[in-house]
């Protein structure tokens, strides 16, 4: 169905992990914003591998989406973007606001040139489907829930449920983002996720 939106690499879990769209807020609260900074700051300054600077980052229920909207905003301090776990976190913020603003180029920025589709499909042809069901919706609304990033490096994994709603399609998926470090910033490099329930 045009505009039916088919995660990367989708596996369906078993019945009984199937759940309703759950209702989240759609803003956190300042107090909720710091609470994140704060956790986030405090986690990877505790880390300190030498040969491979590991950070682990597991943002606190119900801070996720305070967190990413501080992320995309551009409006953190120099401190906190200076932290690679958060520079991570900004890559997903803009990836996820350039689909629910229904912006594909700035979705697809967020991508590594060497990101290949795991369906098989090119490169091109891969852009252009995910271009016309980003765009098919009236609106879509994306929220991300449980979100962790470990960083290692110049590698990264950001992984969260993931709710998609639009006025065609709604389901939840768990998604993994492998990303790495280029000139331009975190990118993505690999896409893989695992549905959790759907809708027609």
């Amino acid at each position: 169905m045009p505009g039916r939106y088919e995660p990367e690499n989708a596996r369906s879990e078993p019945a009984e992990a199937r759940a309703e769209l759950p209702s989240v807020p759609r803003r956190g609260s300042t107090l909720a914003v710091a609470l994140a900074v704060l956790w986030l700051a405090g986690s990877s300054a505790a880390q300190q591998p030498v040969e491979r600077p590991m950070a682990r980052v597991e943002v606190p229920a119900g801070e996720e989406q305070a967190l990413l909207e501080l992320a995309a905003s551009g409006e953190a301090s120099a401190e906190l973007r200076a932290d690679p776990s958060f520079r991570v976190i900004e890559t997903v913020a803009r990836w996820a606001k350039g689909w629910e603003q229904q912006d594909p180029d700035r979705y697809l920025a967020s991508y590594a040139e060497g990101f290949r589709p795991s369906s098989g499909a090119s490169r091109s042809a891969w852009e252009a489907t995910r271009r016309q069901r980003i765009l098919a919706p009236s609106s879509i609304r994306l929220t991300l829930l449980d979100l962790q990033v470990v960083v290692e490096g110049e590698t990264a994994t950001a992984s969260f449920r993931q709710i998609y709603e639009s006025d065609r399609f709604g389901d939840v998926v768990r998604k993994t983002l492998q990303l790495r470090q280029t000139d331009a910033g975190w990118r993505i490099q690999r896409e893989d996720a695992v549905a959790v329930r759907s809708s027609p």
